[in-house]
């Protein structure tokens, strides 16, 4: 299993506050699932990942992020196609269950 444990770096951006999270992947493509709250995922996508590290940043807008937690985890994928998303539901349900 790819788990990374990246931690969040946050850096003012004039008026925002930015949450960055630098994630380093050896694997040619990702699942990505993320979710606010325990239960469902709110969204998931299989993306190329050509490169070796990736840099996810969220922004606060009027001093709030949308959601005041989000979970999110990173499973390799052999290919992007619905399919393959479909296929890795179980275990991207399962991932983001685990304690952070």
């Amino acid at each position: 299993s790819h788990r990374n444990h990246a931690r969040p770096h946050w850096s003012p951006r004039g008026t925002r506050e930015v949450a960055r999270m630098r994630v380093s992947l050896s694997f040619a493509s990702t699942c990505i699932w993320l979710a606010a709250s325990a239960g469902a995922y709110e969204w998931a996508g299989i993306f190329e990942v050509p490169q070796s590290t990736y840099m996810w940043t969220a922004q606060k807008v009027q001093g709030n992020y949308t959601d005041p937690t989000m979970k999110l985890a990173i499973l390799p994928a052999d290919v992007a196609t619905q399919e393959a998303l479909g296929a890795l539901a179980q275990e991207g349900a399962r991932a983001l269950e685990e304690a952070c």
